[in-house]
C-alpha cells in the first residue's frame, strides 16, 4: 500500500498495532542522493566510510520509506507491505537531489509529483521534543489569577506613553463589556500596545477574542459561552492537526524502536544511516559512539547482504550462486533452488526499487535464508552490515569490526607538502616527486623478495601495499634504508595509520556544516 498525506492519519493506528503485533520488520530507502565525492574504495577504513555516508546523509533526503511487517502464521507467514511517500514540512528544510538518483528514480517509476505534494512529514528526535515542548505549552491552563499576576507585571514594564493608551484600551473594553454590543474595533499604535491587549484578554475578558486588523486596529468580539467552546475547540483542532502533520513519519520510527522487533535491510547500511540522521539526530563524528548509540536504543539489524556473503550455513548456497547478490538475484535464486517458505500478501506494488516492495522481498530472502539457522547461529549474524566495495564489514556490537582479507597491509605517508623559502610546491611537482618515490619504494621491496599481492597511492598522501604473508616492520624499514626519499617518509601498520587518518578525518568533519539536523 501507498501512504501519503491523504491516506496516512486513517492507516497509521493499524500500521502501528501490525508493528507491535510482528514478528520481524523489513525496511528499504529510497533516496535522493547517495554518492560522496569521492569513490567508494576497498582500503578505506570502517570509520572512513562512515564519516563519508555520515555526510551523505546530512545532505540528502528520503523520498519513500519501505516497511513490510511479518507476522508469522502456523504455516509461513503474512505481510503487510507500506511504501511511506516523505517530505519534510518545515519551510524552512531543505531537500538536496543528486541528478544520478533523480535519473534511476525516474526510470523504476518514481511519482516525484506525489512526493512533493503529498509527502508525509517528518522529523528527528530533538525537533520533535521540541515541537512537542510548544504544543503543550499552547495547551497548559494557568490560573486566572497567574493570568491577572503576569498582565499586571507586564504592565508595570511598559512605557509610561503606551501605558496611558493601554489604561485607555482597557477602560473602553469594560464600557464594552457591559453595553449590548457584540463587536468594537479600537485602534493601537504599535505592536507591543496590542500584544499587551491580547495579555489583557486572556486575564480578564474570557468571553473576548481579538483579531489584528490593518492599520493597527483590532477587532475585539464578544462570544456566548458556546461560541467560546466552539471557537477553543476549532483552536485546538488546528493546533492538533498541525502537530500530527508536522510529525507524521516520526510516529512511525518511534513505534518501530519501541517494539524491538528486529530490522532486516539488504545492504542496508546506507538506510541506517539515512534513519539515524532524519529520524534521530546528526550522527555523531565518533564512529564508535554511534554504533553504542545504534545497539543500545535500536531493534536488532539483520543485513541479508551479508548474511548470504559470510553465514557458515550457507555455504552449498553460496558455491552455487553465480550472479550478484542483488534483492532481485537472491528472490529469484531461493525461487528456483529451494523448497521456500509461502508468504500471504497482497501486492498493489510489484516493482523493484519500490520501496515497500523491496522492503517485501528482503523479508523474504530472510525468511528463506534463515530458516534452517539455529538460534545461536542467527544470533551471530545479528548487527552486522555489509560494506559495498571494502575490505571490511561493518560489526555495530564491537569496536573492531570484521576483516576480511588476510592480507597484510603496510601504509607509508608522504612527508608533508615540501617547502621552499615558504613557498608551496607547485601541485604537478608534488605528484612528480610522490610517483619517484612510489616507484623507488615498490621496486626495492620487489628486488628484495617481498611477496607483494597490491599497491597503490591512496588519498594523495599514502602508498598502501598489501602483502601475501606478514613481515616485521623493522624489516620493511630496514629494506628501505637504500630509498633516499623513504628517509622523509613515515611506516606505519595498520593501528598507525587508522590512527593518523582518525585525527585528520574527524578534525575534518568537525568544520563542516549542514542542516538544522545538526
Amino acid at each position: 500500500m501507498f501512504i501519503d498525506i491523504d491516506n496516512f492519519e486513517q492507516n497509521k493506528q493499524t500500521i502501528m498495532e501490525q508493528i507491535k503485533l510482528c514478528d520481524f520488520l523489513g525496511i528499504d530507502l529510497e533516496l535522493t542522493g547517495i554518492k560522496g565525492e569521492y569513490q567508494d574504495t576497498f582500503e578505506e577504513l570502517p570509520f572512513e566510510r562512515y564519516l563519508k555516508i555520515r555526510k551523505v546523509s546530512m545532505k540528502y533526503n528520503i523520498i519513500q520509506f519501505g516497511l513490510c511487517i511479518f507476522i508469522k502464521k502456523q504455516k509461513g507467514y503474512v505481510a503487510f507491505p507500506y511504501t511511506f511517500y516523505l517530505f519534510p514540512q518545515d519551510l524552512d528544510d531543505f531537500v538536496g537531489l543528486q541528478v544520478g538518483a533523480v535519473f534511476f528514480n525516474s526510470e523504476h517509476g518514481m511519482d516525484w509529483n506525489r512526493w512533493i505534494n503529498k509527502g508525509i512529514g517528518y522529523l528527528n528526535r530533538a525537533q520533535y521534543q521540541k515541537l512537542q515542548d510548544d504544543y503543550n505549552k499552547d495547551f497548559q491552563q494557568l490560573d486566572q489569577e497567574e493570568l491577572k499576576n503576569q498582565f499586571e507585571k507586564i504592565l508595570d514594564d511598559v512605557k509610561p506613553i503606551d501605558k496611558k493608551t493601554i489604561r485607555e484600551l482597557i477602560e473602553k473594553l469594560e464600557k464594552f463589556n457591559k453595553s449590548d454590543e457584540k463587536q468594537i474595533t479600537i485602534e493601537t499604535t504599535n505592536g507591543y500596545q496590542r500584544k499587551v491587549m491580547y495579555t489583557y484578554l486572556e486575564a480578564y475578558q474570557k468571553n473576548m477574542i481579538g483579531e489584528s486588523l490593518l492599520k493597527g486596529e483590532m477587532k475585539i468580539t464578544k462570544l456566548t459561552n458556546a461560541e467560546k467552546q466552539a471557537k477553543d475547540e476549532e483552536k485546538y483542532l488546528l493546533k492538533t492537526n498541525r502537530f500530527q502533520t508536522k510529525t507524521g513519519f516520526y510516529q512511525i520510527w518511534e513505534c518501530i524502536l519501541n517494539s524491538k522487533k528486529y530490522i532486516v535491510g539488504h545492504n542496508c547500511f546506507a538506510d541506517v544511516m539515512f534513519c539515524y540522521s532524519h529520524f534521530v539526530q546528526c550522527p555523531p563524528i565518533s564512529w564508535e559512539e554511534f554504533k553504542e548509540d545504534v545497539v543500545k536504543n535500536w531493534p536488532p539489524i539483520y543485513d541479508t547482504k551479508y548474511i548470504i556473503q559470510s553465514a557458515q550455513p550457507l555455504e552449498k548456497i553460496r558455491s552455487k550462486f553465480e550472479t550478484s547478490t542483488s534483492v532481485e538475484n537472491l528472490a529469484e535464486f531461493i525461487k528456483n533452488n529451494m523448497n521456500y517458505i509461502q508468504i500471504d500478501v497482497n501486492l498493489d506494488q510489484n516493482a523493484y526499487h519500490t520501496a515497500g516492495f523491496d522492503a517485501y522481498m528482503t523479508g523474504f530472502i530472510f525468511i528463506n535464508l534463515t530458516k534452517d539457522f539455529t538460534q545461536q547461529e542467527l544470533l551471530s549474524q545479528k548487527n552486522k552490515l555489509n560494506q559495498f566495495k571494502n575490505n571490511y564489514s561493518i560489526n555495530l556490537n564491537a569496536a573492531e569490526d570484521i576483516k576480511l582479507t588476510q592480507k597484510y597491509i603496510i601504509y607509508i605517508k608522504f612527508p608533508e607538502e615540501e617547502r621552499k623559502n615558504q613557498q608551496q610546491v607547485q601541485k604537478t611537482q608534488r605528484i612528480q616527486f610522490q610517483k619517484q618515490v612510489f616507484d623507488n619504494i615498490i621496486n626495492a621491496l620487489k628486488q628484495q623478495q617481498f611477496d607483494i599481492s597490491a599497491y597503490r597511492i591512496i588519498h594523495y598522501k599514502y602508498i598502501y601495499i598489501e602483502f601475501n604473508q606478514e613481515y616485521d616492520l623493522k624489516q620493511i624499514q630496514s629494506a628501505l634504508q637504500q630509498v633516499g626519499e623513504f628517509q622523509e617518509c613515515q611506516l606505519f601498520n595498520e593501528k598507525q595509520y587508522e590512527m593518523d587518518r582518525r585525527e585528520f578525518k574527524e578534525k575534518e568533519a568537525k568544520s563542516e556544516k549542514f542542516d538544522k539536523r545538526q
